[in-house]
């Protein structure tokens, strides 16, 4: 399987302490009903990795070698799958479910993230949380569907929620 060996990725301990930090934050914010913060803050490469580089390069990038080496660890696959929950409901999206949730509290709703969206629909797929991207890909061709932009930095990321 092919790793990430690129001298600037953190490895998988910093990856997977840093994740489960990012986590524990999310249960906070949403423990407080500060969903707001969900929207503000910048976690997205090491809450929700995938196969390419970012503003970070190589840093938090994992191919299917890491990823199943993540996979194999039970913390990261629970704090992984609460993660991608916690910031479904910070939009206003139940992700078990696969629907909005109902009477959301004030701060739960679409905060205009189409890169975030988008990166959490990549990194469940690769991670092979089908169910999880089946549904945020739901989410997004919700907001679709309703007139939202899902235009990024000048890039359209509509392709993202059509597989």
């Amino acid at each position: 399987m092919h790793r990430n060996t690129d001298r600037e990725f953190v490895g998988i301990p910093v990856l997977t302490q840093e994740h489960h930090d990012q986590v524990v934050a999310f249960r906070q914010w949403a423990g407080r009903g500060d969903w707001s913060t969900f929207h503000d803050k910048h976690y997205d490469w090491w809450a929700f990795p995938i196969a390419q580089k970012s503003s970070y390069g190589s840093k938090y990038v994992v191919f299917n070698g890491d990823v199943d080496t993540l996979n194999a660890n039970p913390q990261f696959v629970h704090d992984y799958i609460d993660g991608v929950q916690l910031v479904a409901a910070a939009w206003g999206w139940d992700v078990s479910a696969g629907a909005y949730i109902v009477n959301p509290a004030p701060g739960q709703a679409w905060a205009n993230w189409p890169i975030r969206l988008a990166k959490m629909v990549q990194s469940t797929h690769h991670f092979g949380q089908r169910d999880l991207s089946r549904s945020l890909r739901h989410y997004g061709q919700s907001l679709i569907a309703q007139g939202k932009s899902m235009v990024y930095n000048g890039r359209d990321l509509r392709a993202v929620f059509e597989r």
